[in-house]
């Protein structure tokens, strides 16, 4: 399956079209953080911001390590469905990353331009 064949949905259910139609099993975490990865698509998300938007300003002690699980979830699950190597789901070392196609998230993100 190429990059393509995988869209990213943001309307409706959160998550993962294949290129049979069938929206790919995702958690409802896992859809909130794909979610904020998506609109944030090509920039680092620092973790504590995620944790932050993940629970309402109030996580858990343990949430930098469910982030990471979520994260690892993803991950598989984009390599499992054939996403290719156009989708990365990218680690840094304050956050994460989904770096994608425009093309592949319906409804297009746009981030608009800053004034020059």
């Amino acid at each position: 399956m190429d990059q393509a064949s995988v869209r990213f949905r943001l309307l409706g259910p959160v998550g993962i079209e294949t290129s049979d139609g069938a929206l790919a099993p995702v958690r409802h975490q896992e859809q909130c953080l794909l979610a904020i990865l998506l609109l944030e698509c090509g920039k680092v998300v620092p973790m504590d911001r995620l944790c932050g938007l993940l629970w309402d300003d109030e996580p858990p002690p343990q949430a930098h390590r469910a982030v990471r699980s979520q994260v690892a979830h993803l991950r598989s699950l984009l390599t499992r469905i054939g996403a290719g190597p156009a989708v990365t789901l990218a680690s840094d070392p304050t956050g994460y990353s989904l770096n994608t196609t425009p093309d592949t998230v319906d409804p297009p993100v746009r981030h608009p331009r800053r004034p020059g």
